[in-house]
């Protein structure tokens, strides 16, 4: 069973994860430190340097605190596994409605004509974030890489409905409503079934 936070910082990053979102991020991240937190995140995702700086900072604030994830409206690509990075049974998804998707890593490069060379390096760097991307999701939803390999290897866009993120360990619960910031509040909440 988890219990709402009763005091904590809050800290939330919406749209893109880029050097902006990164920056904003820290300006709020750095006040909490040290205190229970609460992370409420709706995004599309972004840059994976940027998902691997929020990570490190999550991972810092989890050894000291409670670290409490909402994840709502639109949580895909790199956001993911910061919904996941949450304390464990304080991982939440606000609202059924709430949509989760996981991909590939993709790659973008201009122009049209690229050097064989080129396109060697931007493979191997593209592997080496996707490997990466897989041990995150692994180690943050204690499924096997195996599963998260396979899972990802597929082709597109794979939508997940809140149940589902559940059901894989990226979110622990789906809630209707939150409580409001800042006041003390000791409602239970239950798990979806």
């Amino acid at each position: 069973m988890a219990f709402w936070l009763e005091h904590r910082c809050q800290v939330g990053f919406f749209g893109e994860m880029n050097v902006n979102t990164l920056e904003g991020f820290c300006f709020q991240f750095q006040k909490g430190l040290g205190q229970p937190m609460e992370v409420l995140i709706s995004s599309g995702g972004g840059s994976t340097s940027v998902k691997d700086a929020m990570l490190a900072m999550m991972a810092t604030a989890r050894e000291q605190a409670t670290l409490q994830t909402i994840g709502t409206g639109w949580v895909g690509s790199c956001a993911v596994p910061l919904l996941a990075s949450g304390t464990k049974e304080h991982r939440f998804i606000l609202g059924r409605n709430t949509t989760l998707m996981v991909h590939q890593i993709q790659y973008k490069h201009e122009p049209n004509f690229v050097p064989a060379d080129e396109l060697q390096a931007a493979a191997a760097r593209t592997q080496y974030v996707m490997d990466q991307y897989i041990d995150d999701m692994a180690r943050l939803t204690g499924r096997e890489t195996k599963f998260w390999r396979d899972k990802l290897s597929q082709r597109g866009d794979q939508l997940l409905t809140a149940k589902e993120a559940v059901e894989l360990g990226i979110a622990d619960y789906v809630v209707d409503v939150l409580p409001p910031a800042f006041v003390p509040v000791k409602t239970e909440v239950q798990p979806q079934s």
